[in-house]
């Protein structure tokens, strides 16, 4: 099975990427204090049958961290989409990627044939005592990127 994996240059920022397979699209989108390894169980087992896309999201992983400018999770995803030419995914998201799944397929119903959630956060729904405690380490994770937050010993 041919992989390829690379940085693709879209929304003003550099999103990491993997890709394999062929046929219908499927997406997978990590969670908060992830990366696009995640799916590493999951990868090679769908591109058996499916194209796969599986990348780190502006501020995770090898992606770039974002640099101030008004941005959102699903424009870098549908801009990614888009610069593979496809236009019909089945969403793959896991916790925090679950949210932007969610979002993506209100944002770009035409684009998502399916919709598949793991663990799923839901944007809007307030969760007050974990926003309180996770409050400092979304800020750090936002402007100066997950690396920021491993434990060091």
């Amino acid at each position: 099975m041919k992989r390829q994996d690379g940085f693709a240059e879209v929304n003003g920022t550099r999103l990491y990427y993997e890709t394999a397979g062929s046929g219908d699209s499927l997406v997978f989108i990590h969670g908060f204090g992830a990366d696009s390894r995640t799916w590493d169980a999951q990868f090679d087992a769908f591109a058996a049958r499916y194209q796969v896309v599986r990348y780190d999201m502006r501020g995770f992983g090898k992606s770039a961290v974002p640099t101030g400018e008004p941005y959102t999770h699903t424009g870098d995803l549908e801009a990614l989409l888009d610069s593979f030419g496809i236009a019909q995914v089945c969403v793959l998201g896991q916790s925090m990627g679950g949210g932007v799944a969610i979002d993506f397929a209100l944002d770009y119903p035409q684009a998502v044939c399916g919709l598949v959630l793991v663990d799923s956060g839901l944007e809007g729904y307030e969760f007050a005592e974990w926003e309180k405690s996770w409050g400092a380490v979304f800020g750090i994770a936002a402007t100066e990127g997950m690396h920021r937050l491993r434990w060091r010993s």
